[in-house]
C-alpha cells in the first residue's frame, strides 16, 4: 500500500470485547463518497470477519472488528497476531478497488471485480 495507514487495538474490559481499527489515510472527496460507500458495501459481503466503512470524523475509509472474548482477561498472543493479519489483508485488498474508483478508471463494481482476483504463480 502507498496510502498511510493506522491503526488503534484497544481491550475494552467493560465489554470483554477486543476492538481493532485500521484507517486508510486517503480522504474521500465529495465527489466520490457515493461511489466509495457502494464499494465498501460491497466489499464488506466478501468480508469474513470485520467490516469497512467511513470514518465519519476525517472522511476515510476504515476497517473495523470487535472480537468478543467473554470469560477472558485478553486476547492470546496468536489470536492478536490472527486479527491484525486478517485487518491487513482486508485493507490490502480494497486498496486496489478503492483506487480505481478515486481515479474514475472503473466504477465500485468493476473496480471490486479487479480487486477480487486471486493470483496464483510467479511472474
Amino acid at each position: 500500500m502507498s496510502a498511510k495507514v493506522g491503526g488503534t487495538a484497544l481491550w475494552m474490559q467493560e465489554m470483554e470485547s477486543f476492538m481493532i481499527a485500521l484507517i486508510i489515510g486517503q480522504k474521500i472527496p465529495e465527489a466520490k463518497s457515493q461511489e466509495i460507500e457502494i464499494l465498501l458495501s460491497a466489499m464488506n459481503t466478501n468480508v469474513w470477519m470485520g467490516h469497512f466503512e467511513i470514518a465519519p470524523d476525517e472522511q476515510v475509509p476504515a476497517f473495523r472488528h470487535n472480537f468478543p472474548l467473554r470469560g477472558s482477561t485478553g486476547p492470546s498472543l496468536d489470536q492478536l497476531e490472527d486479527m491484525v493479519m486478517a485487518a491487513i489483508v482486508e485493507c490490502d485488498r480494497l486498496y486496489p478497488a478503492l483506487q480505481f474508483v478515486l481515479q474514475g478508471e472503473k466504477g465500485p463494481h468493476e473496480a471490486l471485480e479487479a480487486a477480487m482476483l486471486d493470483t496464483h504463480g510467479e511472474a
